[in-house]
C-alpha cells in the first residue's frame, strides 16, 4: 500500500522585535536640538550670551544649573509621554549592603579611571579648554553653588546620555554598539564646539566608558555616583588650590 507522508516543517520563527522606544521620536529630535544648537542661537539669549565672559561665577553656576535642569525635565517629560518609567531607566539600587558596597567601589574606580583618562589625553593631545579654569570656584559661596552644579550635572548627564539617549538609540537601531557610539559622540558635541581635541576626545571616551558601565550594571546609579564624585572632586580641589597655593 502506498501512502503519502506529510513533512512537518519547523514552526515559522517570528522576526525579532525592536524594543519599544522610551520616548517619542519627535521628542528625541527636540532634545537633540536642545543640546546641539549653540546657546547663542537660542531666542532671547543672543543678546545676553555675548557678555557671558563678564558674568561672575555665581551667576554662571546658576545659569548652567538651570540649563541642565531644563534638560533633565525635558528628558523626563519624553519618558512620561511614552509611559516609560524613570525608575526603570535609572535601575534598581541593591537592597543588600554588600552589593551596594560593590556598586560604590565601582563608582570610585570609574571616577579614578576618568581622571586617568583626562590626564593621558591631556599629555597626548595638549591642554583642555583654557576657559575651563574660569569655572573654578574661588570663594566658599561659589564652591557651594559649584557643588550643586556638579551634582546636577552628574545626575542629569547620566540620566540623559547613558539613560535616555543610549536606550532610545538602541531601540531605534537594535544595536548596542551603534547606540553606545552615538550617545558618546553626542555627549562630546553637547559640551560645545570650541573644545580642544583633547577635550572632545575626553568626553567621547568618557561617554564610552560610562555607557559600558551602565550596560554592565544594568543601572545608572554607579555612573551617577562616579560622575558626581569626579566633578565634586575637581571643584573642591580647584577651590583648595586657589586658597592655599
Amino acid at each position: 500500500m502506498s501512502g503519502s507522508s506529510v513533512k512537518l516543517g519547523a514552526p515559522p520563527t517570528a522576526a525579532p522585535r525592536r524594543s519599544r522606544l522610551p520616548a517619542p521620536l519627535w521628542h528625541t529630535v527636540v532634545l537633540l536640538l536642545y543640546f546641539l544648537v549653540p546657546l547663542r542661537l537660542w531666542p532671547g539669549l543672543s543678546t545676553l550670551l555675548p557678555n557671558a565672559e563678564n558674568w561672575d561665577r555665581i551667576f554662571l553656576y546658576i545659569f548652567l544649573t538651570e540649563v541642565k535642569g531644563i534638560a533633565i525635565t525635558l528628558a523626563i517629560v519624553g519618558l512620561y509621554l511614552n509611559k516609560s518609567s524613570v525608575g526603570d531607566l535609572i535601575g534598581a539600587w541593591p537592597r543588600v549592603w554588600r552589593a551596594r558596597r560593590t556598586e560604590i567601589y565601582l563608582a570610585g574606580l570609574f571616577a579614578l579611571l576618568a581622571i586617568l583618562l583626562s590626564v593621558t589625553l591631556s599629555l597626548t593631545f595638549g591642554r583642555f579648554n583654557p576657559e575651563m579654569a574660569d569655572l573654578s570656584p574661588h570663594t566658599l559661596e561659589e564652591l557651594l553653588l559649584f557643588l550643586l552644579l556638579a551634582v546636577t550635572a552628574g545626575f542629569g548627564e547620566e540620566l540623559i546620555f547613558r539613560g535616555y539617549f543610549l536606550k532610545q538609540f538602541q531601540a531605534l537601531t537594535g544595536n548596542f554598539i551603534i547606540a553606545l557610539l552615538g550617545q558618546a559622540v553626542l555627549f562630546s558635541l553637547a559640551h560645545g564646539y570650541h573644545q580642544t581635541l583633547a577635550s572632545m576626545a575626553d568626553k567621547f571616551f568618557f561617554g564610552i566608558m560610562f555607557g559600558l558601565l551602565a550596560n554592565w550594571r544594568k543601572s545608572l546609579i554607579p555612573g551617577i555616583i562616579a560622575h558626581s564624585l569626579l566633578d565634586l572632586s575637581v571643584g573642591t580641589l580647584s577651590f583648595l588650590l586657589f586658597q592655599f597655593v
